[in-house]
């Protein structure tokens, strides 16, 4: 991975240790395309080629706490979801993450809006993604047990 993908919160896979682990800071070496990751209480600061991206699935949708949506007949007539996720109250207030039917391609809504186009493959993508459009944290639910 490169640096330049990652923030401070992004969660990515430690090659290392085989475990998802949250990044708490990021140290470039000055002159050397090279950085390295740091992690919460570990000494352990693999560089950024000892980390891998998480794969996006639905299942880092139901822990970061995204809610399935009921959506009207008009939007299934219209893009065919099978169902949409929300992370605040409702799709209008926030970012909305639609899944269709056909192919099992995600969609991401801000607001009531059209969907945006996005090529979201990983975790820390959406994460960020997330962040640039609501300057919200993706958080994960309390009770998912994830190591950091």
């Amino acid at each position: 991975m490169q640096a330049n993908e990652l923030r401070t919160g992004n969660y990515v896979l430690d090659v290392v240790s085989n475990e998802h682990k949250i990044i708490y800071g990021i140290s470039h070496l000055e002159g050397f395309d090279l950085a390295y990751v740091h992690y919460k209480n570990e000494f352990h600061k693999p560089a950024t080629f000892l980390i891998q991206p998480i794969p996006f699935t639905e299942d880092w949708l139901k822990k970061f706490g995204f809610k399935k949506e009921k959506i009207s007949s008009y939007d299934k007539a219209d893009y065919n979801w099978v169902y949409i996720f929300t992370y605040d109250k409702h799709h209008y207030d926030g970012i909305s993450i639609a899944k269709i039917k056909e192919n099992g391609e995600f969609y991401i809504f801000v607001g009531e809006g059209n969907p945006i186009p996005n090529d979201i493959k990983y975790v820390h993508e959406l994460q960020n993604l997330n962040y640039a459009l609501t300057g919200k944290e993706l958080i994960l639910n309390n009770n998912r047990n994830e190591n950091n």
